[in-house]
């Protein structure tokens, strides 16, 4: 069994610095779950103590039915990715995915049987006679993550393994690490900071914050019902806009509610009244597929909306732009979302 559980864990660092606080997170077999948020948070930290690389201070963490909090890195049945590949420089593709094997004497025609169909099921099969010197990135991050599933573990843990990969290749391998996950049917748990990733990637997504777990769900229930403040902004690019109720129209609100409203849910507004927040337009970016316009208010905040490509502004312009009524999401003074 894959399952992976975090008790109440908590990790202190020198006595007073809180990495992770109390986190209570279940991730089932064979799920791929995604640990988000800012370098800080404490993501990487909770992905660490998974792998024994860290041990916390209290709670308790377990793998499959085994509380393994004492239990070294190499008998916990796990594989890690990190984000610099570690590969071994003098080894070729084939001995790099078929060492965690050797090290475990496991009969050469086994090896070499899941060399074969590791290096297939990653299109590494023409590279097995290469050094790491003569891959690409790309091809590097593939021979770490197949050096992880060669071992059949019961969980994978992936540090940000694409993140020193340029744009292209990373949506690429993101793609194929989605249906890889798909076809191995293994648990994963991946870290990252880069909420595209995480929305794009996860069966369920947990999102921290200063060591704390904000907010776990669906990537589209995270995205359309945000818990507070702090997940509504990191989650989504550009990010949620708060406005005053003022700013919004919305004067049957109280003065101290924020007024949530994501990019896409403002449109130019026509003559026929609704709701609409007023801007004078600032920056305009045309991106062929879209326009996304970054305005200021009256009151000195910023709004930025997404719009269709052949709306084009100028910068100095003023716009009112509309939106729905269901679309807000209103929080309360501390953050908390309190309706929408």
């Amino acid at each position: 069994m894959g399952e992976v559980r975090f008790d109440d864990v908590t990790k202190v660092f020198g006595g007073e610095a809180v990495a992770v606080d109390a986190l209570n997170l279940n991730i089932a077999d064979g799920e791929l779950l995604v640990l988000v948020g800012p370098s800080g948070c404490g993501k990487t930290t909770a992905l660490r103590m998974v792998a024994g690389l860290e041990t916390p201070t209290s709670g308790s963490i377990w793998i499959g039915d085994r509380m393994v909090n004492d239990v070294s890195p190499a008998n916990r049945d796990i594989a890690m990715v990190f984000q610099n590949y570690a590969l071994y420089p003098h080894m070729n593709v084939e001995r790099n995915i078929g060492f965690p094997l050797e090290r475990r004497k496991v009969p050469k025609d086994e090896r070499r049987r899941r060399v074969a169909e590791v290096a297939e099921m990653l299109d590494l099969t023409p590279l097995l006679r290469r050094k790491p010197a003569q891959l690409s990135g790309g091809q590097r991050q593939r021979v770490a993550m197949g050096r992880a599933l060669s071992r059949e573990p019961a969980a994978f843990l992936l540090d940000e393994p694409l993140s020193n990969l340029d744009a292209k290749l990373r949506m690429e391998l993101r793609a194929e690490l989605k249906q890889l996950h798909a076809r191995v049917g293994t648990t994963m748990i991946y870290v990252t900071h880069d909420q595209v990733e995480a929305m794009t990637l996860g069966d369920r997504i947990a999102v921290m914050d200063h060591g704390e777990l904000q907010q776990l769900g669906r990537p589209t229930d995270i995205y359309e019902q945000p818990a507070n403040l702090f997940v509504a902004t990191f989650i989504g690019s550009p990010p949620m806009n708060i406005v005053t109720p003022a700013d919004a129209g919305l004067t049957d609100l109280p003065a101290d509610v924020q007024v949530g409203l994501r990019p896409e849910a403002l449109s130019p507004a026509g003559d026929d009244g609704g709701h609409a927040v007023e801007i004078g337009v600032d920056i305009v970016e045309p991106l062929g597929n879209e326009t996304v316009v970054h305005g200021s208010l009256d009151g000195g905040g910023k709004v930025i909306a997404r719009l269709g490509p052949r709306v084009v502004p100028s910068p100095g312009e003023r716009m009112r732009l509309a939106f729905d009524r269901a679309d807000v999401r209103l929080f309360d003074a501390a953050g908390a979302r309190i309706s929408g």
